[in-house]
Formats: structure tokens, sequence, C-alpha cells
């Protein structure tokens, strides 16, 4: 597979002009190329011209399902113009309603989140710009905007507790963040191992979640599906997540 493709200028814009864009960064644009797969084209914001054909195309050969490298590299009258990647599905965890979050399915798609960072991290890939770079479709996590990634000479263990830690923070935020905040907070085992989940690395996301679901049971005295099943915990507090527009994960989990 040919991962470097040349076009002149004209070429890649009735490229562009053919397809859908369906989101867009600080650095570019991303347009839908068929089912598989996004083009993100750069802005003048990016200046990718300080990374090599070999530093933007190092990853390219790892299968991850979590994970989204560059597959291949668009060069526009010998200007780096755009990067091809597999399509992620979802939304960013900023534009999720969190109560419409199904606890036990996100917990099971944690686990295969986590499986593939402990895997990248063991081939020393370390991640940079993570915070807000991470989707959700009620199954599956995926990392986009990966470009920035590197090889790493620190220790895997160390690796993946850097990886992994940027995640659990976005994920904990999304979560209690602005509705369940004074709830957290009274219950002091709880409150403890949120302060700490926020601030280290070595942490047990799962167990705080599963501590968190199983404080939701006792104290609204049902089963906790979705998290708007926790209404009677809620305490409206000011948010410090970001306030972008809000969708509701489609299927209705059980």
């Amino acid at each position: 597979m040919d991962k470097v493709i040349k076009m002149n200028n004209n070429d890649f814009k009735n490229l562009l002009s053919e397809k859908k864009e369906i989101g867009f960064g600080s650095e570019g644009t991303i347009f839908e190329i068929g089912k598989d797969f996004v083009l993100k084209q750069f802005n003048e914001f990016a200046d990718m011209n300080d990374y090599s054909e070999e530093e933007l195309l190092q990853f390219s050969d790892i299968d991850s399902s979590s994970y989204y490298f560059t597959k291949k590299i668009i060069y526009v009258d010998e200007e780096l113009e755009a990067l091809i990647m597999k399509k992620c599905n979802g939304y960013n965890l900023t534009s999720i309603k969190p109560l419409t979050i199904n606890l036990t399915k996100l917990l099971k798609a944690y686990e295969k989140f986590d499986k593939d960072t402990k895997a990248i991290s063991e081939k020393n890939i370390k991640g940079f710009d993570m915070m807000f770079n991470f989707m959700y479709d009620g199954n599956l996590f995926g990392a986009i905007d990966t470009i920035h990634y590197f090889r790493s000479d620190d220790d895997t263990v160390k690796i993946y507790e850097d990886n992994i830690s940027t995640f659990n923070h976005e994920l904990t935020l999304l979560l209690i963040d602005g509705n369940f905040n004074t709830f957290v907070n009274s219950i002091p085992q709880l409150k403890e191992m949120y302060e700490y989940l926020l601030n280290h690395k070595d942490v047990n996301f799962k167990l705080f979640i599963s501590k968190f679901k199983e404080e939701l049971r006792k104290y609204c005295d049902k089963d906790i599906i979705l998290l708007e099943d926790a209404k009677k915990a809620i305490r409206k507090t000011d948010s410090t997540y970001p306030n972008f527009p809000k969708y509701s994960l489609k299927q209705k989990q059980s």
C-alpha cells in the first residue's frame, strides 16, 4: 500500500469537493473518505512541515481498535497537506450528555481501551496532546488526533500510567463534574478516591466507578442503568468541564 500520495492542487480540490466535512479542530478540518476512513486537511495554524514522513507514518502499521493512527499522508504541490486515518465513530467526550451514559457498558468499554493502552505502551508509544481527543459511541472508546504521539525511552509502566491517566481524568470529569460533585463529596471514601484519581496516575478507575455506582444504587434504592436513573443524587454545581454542545448516546442501553 502506497502510504505517500502526491497530488496537484486542482486534483486535491476536486477530491475534497466530493467529500463530506464532518468536523474540525485547532489544526484542520476532517472529511469523510468512504465508510471507514477520514481525511484531515491541515490549516495555517498546523506547523506539520517540522515532521518527517517517517515520524508521521511511524505507527501506520499498528492495528488498534482504540487508537487511530495515521495510515497515509498527502502532499499537494510538494507541500504536506493532509493525513488519512481510520474513522472513529461516536462523539467527543466533551460533547456527550453524561446522564445518557450506561455505567455497565462504560466499564466494559473501559476494559477494552485500557487493554489497548497497555498494548501501545508496551511498544513505547507515548501520547501527546491527548486531552479532549477521546471519542465514545456507547460501546467503544477511541483516541484520535494521534499525530503528535512519539516513541519514548521511559519505562513502559510509566508510559502506560501517563497514557491512561489523561483518559481517566477526562472520563471522571465527564461523569461527576457539574452533577454529582456534592454526592461524591458527601461520602468520605468516595471523595478520597475521587480526589486521588484526579491528582495521581497510579489509580484504579474501575474500582472508583464501581464504588460510585454502588453508592448511587444504595442512595436511590434502585439499580442504576443509565446515569439519569440516579437523578435523586444530582445536585447541580458549577462545572469546570467544557460547555460544548451535548449529544445523547443513541441507543437505549440496558
